[in-house]
């Protein structure tokens, strides 16, 4: 065959066609191409293929001969022993997912070689294993480029499995490690509210659900964030009443209630613990609780955290803050986020409560907040503080709870949309918030 036809053979072997295919193009037999392609080889100097009886240069024992991008085949010729096709395509770096191979052949026979005698090499005579095997690609280059590039135009990749994603998550906490606060401020659990007379129903069974059912929300949003620590106040009017009389702790005067005392205090430590249990199925290294009270149940709200610190007593992962100032601080890095319920001080003063009460992280700090409840509206007020770039954030939470007939007659009916809100931050200060509407379903 002339040059000409060589170089168009060698191109059809690079596009992955077979000899049949190439002869069928050129309208020549396939042996007539694959004798086209062995004296090609050998003129290039020195292929050893099975069919040559001649003894091999020794120069080329123990090495490997690639040809696939000639006729797909791969040779190697050693003295010890012979080599099967995974060997051969580990020499050569083929990928055994994308070359098949085919038709392998070992010929033993006795030839001339360098033997070391001594200090000595001479020539002997010597067995020789010439191992060869054909390797045929899966699919030509083209077709897998352009397979390749319509998978990236056309398919969307799947999200990864839970698991996947909450390893990720785990792995990023290292880098960036960020808290989460999460508070269940006054939902009132216990309230009764009629349809009827104040425009939305609201009794235990609801406000179990939406305890529940928020969190659950919530953990679909956080999840894919690098949060190394839950801070969970419990307190903050949890309860709608403080003891079997149907009032607040320090009033007398009637609630609108529903069912009985013992109920509602085991739906609250119910529902805590399954939100506890969920963030640590999560995967979350810390969860602290801090006791807040409310002005509605502040001695139940005692004894839930007591219980709660009771229950997760052999848990190291749960810690409690029990302690008797009706305020709490907690530090992350440089964020000083302090929980009060907001009935008796005014948002104003919380720089100066801070200031006071907690003057050692005040003055590590580059981030400084106050977390109340009581008026079950969200907002925000910001006072400056000692200095012109520093000052502290008065958060006030949202409320799952609805509306009682006490407030409903006095027009204090809250936000439209009952929710929940949890705060995100790393130890420079606020990164986002995560809200869950009030869900009764």
């Amino acid at each position: 065959m002339t040059r000409k036809e060589i170089v168009r053979i060698l191109e059809f072997r690079q596009a992955g066609l077979s000899l049949s295919q190439i002869g069928e193009r050129m309208g020549v037999h396939r042996t007539t191409i694959k004798r086209a392609l062995q004296k090609f080889d050998e003129n290039r100097g020195g292929k050893v293929s099975s069919t040559n009886e001649r003894a091999p240069d020794p120069k080329l024992y123990n090495q490997v001969v690639d040809s696939t991008d000639i006729d797909g085949q791969i040779s190697l010729v050693r003295m010890d022993r012979p080599a099967g096709p995974e060997e051969l395509a580990k020499l050569a770096g083929l990928d055994l997912n994308k070359w098949i191979p085919k038709y392998p052949k070992i010929k033993t026979w006795q030839g001339m070689g360098k033997v070391k005698v001594g200090d000595k090499e001479k020539l002997e005579k010597i067995q020789l294993y010439a191992s060869s095997c054909a390797f045929e690609p899966l699919m030509a280059e083209p077709v897998e480029r352009a397979i390749v590039d319509f998978i990236d135009r056309n398919v969307k990749a799947k999200p990864a499995p839970l698991k996947t994603r909450l390893d990720a998550a785990r792995k990023r906490v290292i880098d960036n490690p960020q808290m989460l606060v999460a508070g269940w401020w006054d939902t009132h659990l216990g309230m009764y509210a009629w349809n009827v007379e104040v425009g939305a129903s609201f009794d235990l069974d609801i406000a179990l659900r939406r305890m529940k059912n928020s969190f659950d929300d919530l953990l679909l949003e956080v999840e894919k964030f690098p949060i190394s620590k839950v801070v969970l106040p419990v307190g903050n009017d949890l309860l709608h009443y403080d003891s079997v009389k149907k009032t607040t702790t320090f009033g007398d005067h009637h609630l609108d209630c529903d069912t009985r005392y013992s109920k509602v205090y085991l739906g609250a430590t119910e529902s805590f613990v399954h939100i506890i249990d969920g963030f640590l199925e999560l995967g979350i290294p810390e969860i602290h609780v801090p006791y807040v009270p409310g002005n509605h149940d502040y001695t139940s709200g005692f004894c839930i955290a007591s219980f709660l610190s009771a229950w997760y007593r052999n848990d190291p992962r749960v810690t409690f803050d029990l302690g008797f100032n009706p305020r709490k601080y907690i530090v992350h890095g440089g964020t000083v986020i302090g929980f009060d319920h907001g009935k008796d001080v005014k948002d104003a003063q919380y720089p100066i409560v801070l200031a006071c009460e907690a003057k050692e992280l005040w003055a590590k700090s580059t981030w400084r907040e106050m977390q109340i409840g009581h008026t079950h509206q969200r907002k925000e007020h910001y006072f400056k503080g000692v200095t012109p770039t520093n000052g502290v954030l008065v958060r006030t939470n949202p409320s799952l709870s609805g509306t009682d007939a006490w407030h409903h007659g006095k027009g204090f009916l809250g936000e439209p949309l009952k929710s929940m809100e949890a705060w995100r931050y790393d130890h420079t200060g606020y990164r986002g918030s995560h809200v869950a509407l009030a869900r009764d379903n």
